[in-house]
């Protein structure tokens, strides 16, 4: 149930694809979002929102020149999606960069309100029309049964039959779904189209293989080699929480990036930004308070370095509390290389002493890797051998079967020319995959609340 799998549900049941007494979305946590995962009610007061996984759009063309990054921006389907469709508050993301197009999802006061706001509100729509959501469950093989529909296993010997599938699932998961589910090369004998999937049992890894073999088999003459063409990489999110928001109150720093390789026994690297983590001002105290983004890294080096810390089996983040003796010890290091990393500001607005004492209670850590169960990383990229886009190739990587793929993992987003480029890592990569399985293979015509000169462009594969 991330952005692609529920807009699909959307789509369908709103714009006449079927009813949505007939569409069932299956999603092992108990949220929907899937990489969108936005936090509210945080901090001593709960009124701060940090989003610990993807958190912005572009909403027109624009350009980052940065050293060894040169690359083209432009999210319109999630941008006329969430703006004139779903008529939702944004504001500028960067206010201190005038070129940049990047936008966040806001309340009617301007607050942050979480990027996962505009997947929730086609959720509660959806659930509105009757569309029917299995939270804390998990689909852990896909086979065809004896009538040749395909069934979706489910843990306890659940299966649900369906007429046609999309997987919104990344690259690590779908892979293991596909090794725990059946595959049976040599059943070539019927070749017609069918319309039935198996959401099917499907083993753990300590499952034996006379289990596996008495589940339904896939059919198909090899693994698609599209599947095998991207990776998943790792990256790391951490805010921590300060009652004196001392960047903001005393070295007035609302904008702008900052990074430190810097680390030990007593210092944590840090590659954060001023502008990103939710802050309020508290007229009783006429100061600022709230979340600094001390990292947002995708460098194996940091990754490694924050994720023994969260330790979270189900969602990949974690709280850091003064009060546990092992995430106060991260929570000192962290503090130790923020103040030792801004120690000539500190001393000329002399607070040094001031802000070395403000030891954190409380900082929020996500970790996007191997660990993450259901995710497997944060973004994705294609292989170095890999020349073309999988995107069109990954739609229906299962010929003639009704077994779709819409997810960032297999999209990327377009260059100026709309022609597809090599950028993942985009709520839009997995919209427009999702737009395009509705087109092409459930029949809706595209969406009125997007330009047609737009749509053609960057949307239509």
């Amino acid at each position: 149930a991330g952005p692609g799998g529920v807009y699909i549900a959307w789509r369908l049941a709103s714009d006449g694809g079927m009813s949505a007494e007939d569409i069932c979305v299956v999603e092992r946590l108990d949220r929907v979002g899937g990489r969108i995962l936005s936090l509210r009610n945080q901090g001593p007061l709960g009124d701060l929102v940090v989003d610990l996984g993807a958190y912005r759009f572009p909403d027109a063309p624009m350009h980052i020149n940065a050293p060894g990054y040169p690359v083209f921006l432009y999210a319109p389907l999630t941008s006329h999606l969430v703006e004139n469709r779903l008529n939702l508050s944004t504001m500028p993301y960067e206010p201190g960069m005038p070129n940049s197009t990047m936008q966040k999802i806001v309340d009617d006061d301007g607050q942050n309100l979480g990027y996962v706001t505009f997947v929730e509100a086609m959720y509660n729509s959806t659930v509105k029309m009757g569309v029917r959501y299995f939270f804390g469950s998990e689909v852990i093989s896909i086979g065809e049964n004896s009538e040749g529909s395909l069934e979706l296993g489910l843990p306890g010997d659940a299966s649900i039959v369906a007429e046609q599938v999309v997987l919104n699932l990344p690259m690590r998961p779908l892979t293991r779904l596909l090794f725990n589910s059946k595959l049976n090369p040599q059943n070539h004998d019927h070749d017609h189209d069918h319309h039935g999937h198996d959401h099917h049992h499907a083993p753990h890894d300590d499952d034996d293989v006379g289990e596996k073999n008495h589940r339904p088999s896939l059919r198909m003459r090899r693994y698609p080699s599209v599947l095998n063409k991207v990776r998943p990489k790792f990256a790391v999110k951490l805010y921590v929480h300060y009652d004196d928001a001392w960047w903001i109150n005393y070295l007035n720093l609302t904008f702008g990036e900052f990074n430190s390789s810097a680390h030990g026994d007593a210092y944590a690297p840090l590659q954060g930004r001023y502008h990103d983590g939710h802050t309020r001002y508290d007229d009783t105290t006429n100061k600022w308070r709230g979340f600094l983004e001390a990292v947002y890294a995708y460098s194996d080096e940091t990754y490694e370095y924050y994720a023994p810390f969260q330790t979270s089996y189900m969602d990949p983040y974690v709280r850091l509390e003064q009060t546990d003796p092992v995430a106060n010890s991260m929570l000192e290091a962290v503090h130790n290389s923020l103040v030792q990393f801004h120690k000539d500001a500190l001393d000329a607005a002399n607070v040094f002493d001031k802000v070395s004492s403000m030891t954190p209670k409380l900082a929020l850590l996500s970790a996007w890797g191997p660990e993450s169960t259901g995710f497997g990383g944060g973004v994705h990229y294609n292989l170095p051998t890999v020349v073309d886009p999988v995107a069109k190739d990954a739609l229906q990587p299962f010929a003639n079967m009704p077994i779709y793929v819409a997810n960032e993992a297999f999209g990327t987003m377009r260059l100026e020319n709309g022609t597809l480029g090599s950028e993942h890592g985009w709520a839009e990569c997995s919209l427009v995959m999702a737009e395009n399985i509705l087109t092409k293979k459930f029949g809706l015509n595209p969406p009125s609340w997007i330009p047609t000169d737009d749509y053609e462009k960057f949307v239509q594969l």
